[in-house]
């Protein structure tokens, strides 16, 4: 189970006033969407080798986590 960093994928946001940035927050930025990209290809391998793979934001982990179960269950897979 991953859960998602909010603060991460706002941080990787471009922001409503473009007219503010400064050169640390570009590379703030930058850092944001690397590090999300990275994320996001560790999720997909995981699942390309058949991982049950949950990626949520941790307040939406209970219904997603209950859904999720049902599903598998559903499956036969446990």
């Amino acid at each position: 189970m991953l859960f998602r960093d909010e603060t991460l994928d706002a941080m990787a946001e471009p922001r409503r006033t473009e007219l503010d940035i400064k050169v640390a927050d570009l590379y703030q930025r930058a850092a944001a969407a690397e590090a999300i990209l990275r994320r996001d290809r560790l999720v997909r391998d995981l699942r390309e080798t058949g991982a049950l793979v949950l990626h949520v934001s941790p307040r939406k982990l209970t219904p997603t986590l209950i859904n999720r179960y049902l599903h598998i269950k559903a499956q036969r897979l446990l």
